[in-house]
């Protein structure tokens, strides 16, 4: 029983069953309470406390007819209203207007839908309401920041506290991103003897089936205490907080009150590492869902771990941290296909290898204007195209070898000057693709080449003898 459920309407919320308990006449005030009920019995603390700040508008628009306005009186213009104010009272953070007016939305509802109440005017009055909010973009660490967190230096300079709150976080990330509120809540009991964690996630109620890791395991070995069901026990310990009233002391700490302690430690863990944005354990959370995904894994298995219950709340929960790798897989794209033919490229980016050869490949003419000069002792013939006898003739004649060069050639066809027997570019076509045709591959048939030049070269000199 919990201080909401002191309300002399409703009994507990396990209790009450739709249409035959909730009734459809009611003040706006015991609806909200029932809410606030509903959640606190099922667990969800987090969502019970948003619900009583969202109560906490509500009460300030109303004022001293809070207590007496009927559920009935919500009427599309009187929700219209209520969004106004919002929005006025509001006017410099939107978020936390729409805040108020989502949690209310979502009890009004919730109480309508269980009570078979019809809605006032015929019609839901929150329908075509909203508010224009810029969506927060979810940030996760680079991997290059990732490892400053992880060096084993920085415990070193952390005091003991911080040192525990940087437990925590190594735990998320070691444990597929385990929420705070499941970290919160576990026990060694959830130890199977397999080496698995298995829980319901609090927020969903989805099941979870974790590996524990040997990173994992050491942490909770390290902080195993004797006589404890917790796997962090500091998280429950109250008797650390200086600051706490003295009968406040013996009692155990709210799970959002740990959260803010190991939040107030993260910034500072991340100020010291020289994080690029503020570590929470959220990041955490969001940054194993995108390594995840850099991996390639599928959206379903991501999900599956984060304890999502469907795969569109997946997607939006990485569409939210998936710019960065939208930016290096463009930037790359930029740098493989656009780039390498651009003049002289942007500056500062440097071409890879792979790229420098291909354009030391292409026969175009350079920038003076002057042909590229062939190279000396070898006959390229360009692809597709052959190569006159009198032509061979005259190479042979520039070279000395005069009319017995010709003579020789006209003797023994096949031999010639090297390379025009067998080409050092082979055609494109024995390869298909041109952009396929330097495969490793190339180095066996060179070698093939060399062999069967140095047989050509025994062959011309016993025709001289």
């Amino acid at each position: 029983m919990n201080r909401y459920n002191e309300s002399p309407i409703f009994p507990a919320a396990a209790a009450i069953k739709p249409a035959q308990v909730l009734p459809s006449r009611v003040s706006l005030s015991a609806a909200l309470w029932w809410n606030i009920s509903l959640k606190e019995d099922g667990g969800h603390s987090r969502t019970a406390a948003n619900y009583l700040s969202s109560l906490g508008a509500v009460r300030a628009y109303l004022g001293g007819e809070f207590d007496r306005f009927p559920l009935s009186g919500v009427t599309p213009a009187w929700v219209e209203g209520y969004a106004s104010w919002l929005r006025s009272r509001h006017a410099s953070s939107a978020a936390t207007a729409e805040f108020y007016f989502r949690n209310f939305r979502v009890m009004c509802r919730r109480y309508w839908r269980l009570a078979c109440a019809s809605l006032p005017g015929g019609r839901d009055p929150f329908a075509g309401i909203a508010f224009h909010v810029r969506p927060a973009s979810k940030r996760a660490l680079p991997r290059e920041s990732l490892a400053r967190l992880l060096d084993p230096g920085l415990r070193a300079r952390l005091t003991e506290r911080e040192g525990e709150s940087l437990d925590v976080l190594h735990f998320i990330l070691f444990t597929r991103g385990m929420a705070f509120q499941d970290v919160w809540n576990l026990r060694h009991d959830m130890v199977g003897d397999d080496g698995h964690i298995r829980y319901r996630r609090s927020k969903t109620g989805a099941p979870i089936d974790v590996l524990v890791t040997a990173e994992a395991a050491a942490l909770m070995e390290r902080h195993r205490r004797c006589g404890s069901p917790w796997v962090f026990p500091f998280l429950h310990d109250f008797r650390r907080v200086e600051r706490a009233a003295p009968g406040d002391r013996n009692r155990e700490p709210s799970e959002e009150s740990s959260l803010k302690r190991v939040n107030r430690h993260a910034l500072s863990i991340g100020r010291l590492a020289g994080l690029p944005i503020p570590l929470t354990t959220y990041v955490m959370r969001h940054t194993w869902a995108t390594l995840m995904q850099e991996a390639g894994y599928s959206v379903e298995l991501i999900g599956q771990c984060l304890g999502h219950t469907s795969e569109e709340t997946t997607r939006i929960y990485l569409s939210g941290i998936s710019r960065g790798s939208v930016d290096r897989a463009v930037d790359d794209m930029l740098d493989r296909l656009v780039r390498p033919y651009a003049q002289g490229g942007p500056k500062g980016k440097r071409a890879s290898d792979s790229q420098v050869k291909r354009r030391h490949r292409k026969k175009d003419t350079p920038a003076g204007g002057t042909e590229r000069p062939a190279r000396k002792g070898r006959v390229l013939p360009e692809e597709g195209a052959t190569e006159p006898r009198n032509a061979q003739c005259a190479v042979n004649k520039d070279s000395g070898g005069g009319q017995e060069g010709c003579a020789r050639e006209k003797k023994c066809l096949f031999l010639a000057k090297k390379g025009t027997l067998l080409p050092h570019r082979f055609p494109h076509k024995l390869f298909g693709d041109k952009s396929n045709s330097y495969q490793p591959n190339m180095q066996i048939i060179h070698k093939i080449c060399f062999i069967y030049n140095c047989i050509i070269s025994r062959l011309s000199r016993s025709v001289d003898t």
